[in-house]
Protein backbone atom coordinates (compact mmCIF):
# COMPACT_ATOMS: atom_id res chain seq x y z
CA UNK A 1 0.00 0.00 0.00
CA UNK A 2 2.62 2.51 -1.13
CA UNK A 3 2.41 5.67 -3.49
CA UNK A 4 5.22 6.18 -5.70
CA UNK A 5 7.12 8.37 -3.37
CA UNK A 6 7.40 4.86 -1.47
CA UNK A 7 4.96 6.20 1.65
CA UNK A 8 2.60 4.26 3.35
CA UNK A 9 -1.45 5.31 3.26
CA UNK A 10 -2.46 7.36 6.28
CA UNK A 11 -5.08 6.56 8.86
CA UNK A 12 -7.48 8.24 6.73
CA UNK A 13 -6.54 6.62 3.58
CA UNK A 14 -7.09 2.91 4.92
CA UNK A 15 -10.75 3.85 6.50
CA UNK A 16 -11.95 5.42 3.40
CA UNK A 17 -10.58 2.60 0.86
CA UNK A 18 -11.74 0.12 3.82
CA UNK A 19 -15.09 1.76 3.80
CA UNK A 20 -15.52 1.94 -0.08
CA UNK A 21 -14.34 -1.94 -0.08
CA UNK A 22 -16.68 -3.42 3.25
CA UNK A 23 -19.99 -1.30 1.33
CA UNK A 24 -19.65 -2.48 -1.97
CA UNK A 25 -18.99 -6.10 -0.66
CA UNK A 26 -22.34 -5.00 1.42
CA UNK A 27 -23.92 -4.16 -1.69
CA UNK A 28 -23.13 -7.09 -3.79
CA UNK A 29 -23.83 -9.76 -1.58
CA UNK A 30 -27.04 -8.03 -0.03
CA UNK A 31 -28.75 -6.58 -3.15
CA UNK A 32 -31.81 -7.51 -4.14
CA UNK A 33 -32.18 -10.06 -1.09
CA UNK A 34 -32.68 -8.33 2.85
CA UNK A 35 -32.50 -4.85 2.23
CA UNK A 36 -35.90 -3.29 3.57
CA UNK A 37 -35.22 -5.60 6.50
CA UNK A 38 -31.61 -4.42 7.07
CA UNK A 39 -31.53 -1.11 5.23
CA UNK A 40 -33.53 1.38 4.06
CA UNK A 41 -33.41 2.10 0.64
CA UNK A 42 -31.84 5.72 0.81
CA UNK A 43 -28.69 4.25 2.31
CA UNK A 44 -27.86 2.81 -0.92
CA UNK A 45 -27.70 6.26 -2.49
CA UNK A 46 -26.31 8.05 0.41
CA UNK A 47 -23.79 5.97 1.47
CA UNK A 48 -21.91 6.06 -1.98
CA UNK A 49 -22.41 9.97 -2.46
CA UNK A 50 -20.39 10.55 1.13
CA UNK A 51 -17.66 8.08 -0.36
CA UNK A 52 -17.44 10.50 -2.93
CA UNK A 53 -17.58 13.07 -1.13
CA UNK A 54 -15.09 12.27 1.78
CA UNK A 55 -11.67 12.50 -0.01
CA UNK A 56 -12.13 16.43 -0.08
CA UNK A 57 -12.72 16.49 3.33
CA UNK A 58 -9.86 14.95 4.84
CA UNK A 59 -7.53 16.45 2.03
CA UNK A 60 -8.95 19.99 4.48
CA UNK A 61 -8.01 18.43 7.83
CA UNK A 62 -4.78 16.11 6.64
CA UNK A 63 -2.86 15.35 3.83
CA UNK A 64 -4.33 14.91 0.21
CA UNK A 65 -5.70 11.34 -0.65
CA UNK A 66 -2.82 9.88 -2.93
CA UNK A 67 -3.90 9.44 -6.19
CA UNK A 68 -4.23 5.34 -6.59
CA UNK A 69 -6.46 5.39 -3.64
CA UNK A 70 -8.67 7.94 -4.64
CA UNK A 71 -9.25 6.35 -7.79
CA UNK A 72 -9.90 2.59 -5.93
CA UNK A 73 -12.45 4.58 -3.40
CA UNK A 74 -14.11 6.41 -6.43
CA UNK A 75 -14.43 2.97 -8.50
CA UNK A 76 -16.07 1.02 -5.24
CA UNK A 77 -18.50 4.60 -4.75
CA UNK A 78 -19.69 4.37 -8.23
CA UNK A 79 -19.87 0.73 -8.48
CA UNK A 80 -21.56 0.83 -5.04
CA UNK A 81 -24.16 3.86 -5.94
CA UNK A 82 -24.78 1.80 -9.62
CA UNK A 83 -25.55 -1.58 -7.97
CA UNK A 84 -27.70 0.02 -4.89
CA UNK A 85 -29.67 1.96 -7.66
CA UNK A 86 -30.12 -1.19 -9.30
CA UNK A 87 -31.57 -3.12 -6.39
CA UNK A 88 -33.61 -0.66 -5.17
CA UNK A 89 -35.55 0.48 -8.21
CA UNK A 90 -36.14 -2.86 -8.27
CA UNK A 91 -37.58 -3.06 -5.54
CA UNK A 92 -39.64 -0.05 -5.46
CA UNK A 93 -40.98 -1.21 -9.35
Amino acid sequence: MTEETGRRWCRATRALVGAAALWLAFVLADVGRVVPDVVPPFVFVAVPLLLLVAPPLVRLVRAPVPRRPLWLIRAAAVGALVLGLGGVAAQVF
